[in-house]
């Protein structure tokens, strides 16, 4: 029976969905739309002086050398001294230093700029700017009134202002900002080989973290046919494998160590080499390999992505991260689950969920510490923020057997979506691998519910097994999914049959309580007589406020407007009684009981999930969202299919262009994801972190500066949070957990507060007070804090050390001992 057309554009819509998407990224290209906007190049910020106005025949030159191709932008802090008549104006030039050729200028008049005014001179960006050097000129007219601040200390000789034409100034160099743009095609010629520079350490990273996994799904039959869902599922398991492996071989009195884990490793791989052999292969029929080949395609984009929005790092953003790289560097070292945090502070407990951590120490003792512990986490986050799609594309290929809804689940969440992307710019590690199982973790439950096998140990052992993980992981997205374990099971209990998949849930429940008994009873000890110090991390304001800047950022309001237009649909759905409608009401379930478990005091209500808060609940939610997604569009696919042809033609070729819209916004969005303000240590930071590793005595205290985090809580406000678990030295702020000793917390807040009452570093009376306090060093990081390093360099008892790109060590020098 010949085909009617609907069903004929039914079975071809993949070539109207491509010609809508072809129109898309014609119209982008002919627009030039979305271009990279311009990012930070050089930063001096540090201000304390303003110059003069420079007059006819006076000028002020600022030498700098850029960094990156592509500069295209300088930016002034202006003075604007009103008392003068504002008839005269100000030039800025830009020039080549080694040919003098001019690159740009412009004039300012001085009725034209209000003081305190940042001013940006703006210019073609120049494609061979990396690593060449330029001189800005200020120059003045008769009368001119304009001026910039300028700092009194300089770098180095090289970045030395010069004044000329009777011009003077304790100022040494500029306060100045300098940027770059970069075309798409230079991102992807830098892109090239970074990858290629990452490829060992990622390869060793996808091996060690899949191949626990691989060899558990080689012995059950309790996983998803599809390869990618079962790949996506090994590095699931995988991850909680080394989470549970980790815990345990502490609590039996054993530790982790390089050499054990190559033997772990080499015995994994023969058991699967073994168990594949057995099975058939390689004589066994090829899978689906140009399927397989696309998504892994997918991913790499993906992390070319990931990797753009973090191209200008050394150490991840925020305060969290310096932690992470704290508890990395106490596991690698003592080998063992986290419980205390010796060699580094001497804290000897901790509430914090170590489970991640357990990865990058592995890799640490596997490697020999072959990559530096900063840059290994930087890596890491990103190879996981790309795997994050992969588990998305298991979970949700496994709940609707469904490649349209689990490639449509990890495309958002890889691409439009604000988050997981969004992470990065607060080092938020240990909630990004959380939610890496959480696909998994859902679709397993839905499936010991739903489709209960008559031996369903294996389904039992992996939502066991993904739970435990997940709970040593992050306890915060443990919580999170005991609301959908409960949805499912009131869920459940509306249909026949009900009493097996339920016993087989608490037995797997009851399975997982028995993986982590050793941590729980550790917790549930410490929750009994420990309560942290001055509110510790915790204090302070209302940390359960909505976060509407989420939504208003990007386009992640128009996506949750489209989850709710297809959930009023979707109920008229599951009315008519259409099928494949139980999957995405069952996730609109979960989030509305999430809502309302967090917001009951916004709403009248008790809080009924009080370890949880709005912000850390509503950026897990891309997940049940990127899946409700999925499965509903391919409920909506089923119906359309039905509709008059040319309403299904004009249909997938706007939803083609749709796609293509969000992707395109999304690689933009992704590209530039980073909020300025988290960054806190710069790149610069690591050259001075690295002098203190060599010269520092191994015993030498460090001080620098911190600002007040959250409640009592004091962090680095620059690179100086990486010191002790870069150097192992002691620092006056070390990363936060050093709330979990009080004698620690009460000296760190004695000395922050202290040190933010200095007027004068200057003063001699400060280098006595840091002797007495027994600081040998003062870093001060680029982007800096309390500590003045113009008015450091003023003090007789300090002598600076180290200078580079504004970093500077200086050393607090014993009582009459010279230079």
């Amino acid at each position: 029976m010949p085909l009617s057309p609907a069903e004929h554009i039914y079975r071809w819509r993949g070539l109207p969905l491509l010609v809508g998407v072809v129109c898309l990224l014609f119209g982008a290209w002919a627009m030039a739309w979305p271009t990279l906007r311009p990012t930070a190049d050089l930063t001096q910020s540090r201000l304390d002086t303003a110059l003069p106005a420079p007059q006819a025949g006076q000028w002020i030159e600022q030498p700098f050398t850029a960094h990156r191709a592509g500069l295209s932008e300088v930016e002034l802090l202006m003075v604007n001294y009103e008392g003068q008549p504002q008839a005269g104006a100000l030039t800025l030039e830009l020039r080549e230093a080694d040919t003098g050729q001019l690159v740009a200028t412009e004039q300012w008049h001085g009725r034209q700029i209000s003081h305190n005014q940042l001013l940006t001179l703006r210019f073609d960006p120049q494609p061979l700017s990396a690593n060449r050097r330029y001189v800005l000129r200020l120059l003045g007219t008769a009368e001119n009134p304009l001026a910039v601040w300028g700092y009194r200390l300089a770098t180095s000789p090289t970045t030395q202002l010069t004044l000329q034409g009777g011009l003077t100034s304790p100022a040494q160099q500029l306060r100045f900002t300098t940027r770059y743009q970069w075309p798409w095609s230079a991102a992807l010629r830098w892109l090239g080989p970074e990858m290629v520079r990452q490829l060992p350490a990622l390869l060793l990273t996808l091996l060690f973290l899949t191949l626990p996994g691989a060899v558990w799904l080689a012995y059950t039959t309790a996983a998803p046919t599809d390869l990618i869902a079962r790949w996506g599922m090994a590095v699931a398991l995988g991850i909680s494998c080394w989470s549970l492996l980790w815990l345990w071989l502490a609590t039996l009195g054993g530790r982790v160590t390089g050499w054990f884990l190559w033997l772990v490793l080499a015995g994994l791989a023969a058991v699967w080499l073994r168990r594949q052999w057995r099975l058939g292969w390689p004589r066994r029929p090829t899978a689906d390999w140009a399927h397989t080949a696309a998504f892994a395609l997918f991913l790499c984009t993906t992390w070319g992505v990931r990797l753009l929005a973090v191209r200008d790092l050394a150490f991840l953003p925020w305060v969290d991260a310096s932690r992470h790289g704290l508890i990395t560097a106490v596991m690698a070292t003592s080998g063992r689950f986290l419980t205390q945090y010796q060699p580094y502070l001497p804290v000897y407990d901790s509430f914090y969920h170590a489970g991640f951590h357990t990865l990058p120490a592995s890799l640490q003792l596997l490697t020999g510490g072959a990559w530096p512990l900063a840059t290994q986490l930087l890596w890491l986050m990103q190879w996981l923020s790309a795997l994050l799609p992969l588990t998305l594309y298991a979970g949700t290929w496994w709940l609707t057997q469904r490649r349209t809804a689990a490639w449509l689940a990890a495309f958002l969440a890889a691409v439009p979506f604000l988050f997981p992307a969004y992470y990065t710019t607060w080092g938020r590690l240990t909630q990004l691998t959380g939610v890496l199982l959480l696909p998994l973790l859902v679709a397993a439950t839905w499936h010991i519910l739903h489709h209960t096998p008559p031996r369903p140990w294996g389904l039992m052992a992996v939502v066991g097994g993904l739970a435990a993980g997940l709970f040593l992981i992050h306890m915060r997205v443990f919580v999170i999914y005991l609301p959908l374990a409960a949805v499912l099971l009131i869920g459940r209990w509306a249909t026949p049959h009900a009493r097996r998949g339920t016993a087989a849930l608490l037995g797997a429940g009851l399975g997982a309580a028995v993986l982590i008994a050793p941590r729980a009873l550790y917790l549930a000890r410490l929750s009994t007589q420990f309560r942290g110090a001055g509110g510790g991390e915790g204090g302070g304001g209302d940390y359960n406020v909505f976060p509407t800047g989420y939504i208003t950022t990007g386009w992640e309001r128009y996506y949750w407007l489209a989850a709710a237009v297809l959930l009023f649909w979707l109920l008229g759905a599951w009315y008519r009684r259409q099928p494949g409608t139980a999957v995405p009401l069952a996730l609109a379930a979960w989030v509305a009981v999430l809502g309302v478990g967090t917001a009951g005091n916004h709403l009248g209500l008790p809080i009924l999930l009080p370890t949880l808060n709005l912000n850390s609940m509503y950026i897990a939610l891309f997940v049940p969202l990127a899946m409700f997604g999925g499965s509903a569009a391919v409920v909506l696919g089923q119906t359309w299919r039905h509709r008059h042809w040319l309403m299904q033609l004009l249909g997938y070729v706007l939803a083609g262009a749709v796609l293509a819209a969000m992707g395109v916004h999304g690689l933009y969005q992704q590209a530039t994801v980073l909020n300025a303000t988290t960054i806190l240590a710069q790149p610069a930071d690591v050259a001075g972190i690295h002098w203190l590793a060599e010269h520092a005595p191994p015993t030498a205290r460090i001080g620098h500066s911190s600002w007040l985090w959250l409640g009592g809580t004091w962090a680095g406000s620059d690179g100086g949070a990486w010191l002790t678990p870069l150097t192992g030295r002691p620092s006056t702020t070390p990363p936060i957990d050093y709330i979990y000793d009080v004698a620690l917390f009460t000296a760190v807040d004695e000395f922050n507060v202290w040190a933010q009452a200095v007027e004068n570093w200057a003063d001699a009376a400060v280098a006595a007070e840091l002797r007495q306090r027994g600081i040998d060093y003062l870093f001060v990081g680029q982007r800096g804090g309390y500590l003045d390093p113009a008015e450091l360099s003023q003090n007789p008892a300090l002598a600076l050390r180290f200078a580079a790109e504004g970093v500077y060590v200086f050393e607090v020098r014993q009582e009459g001992a010279g230079d």
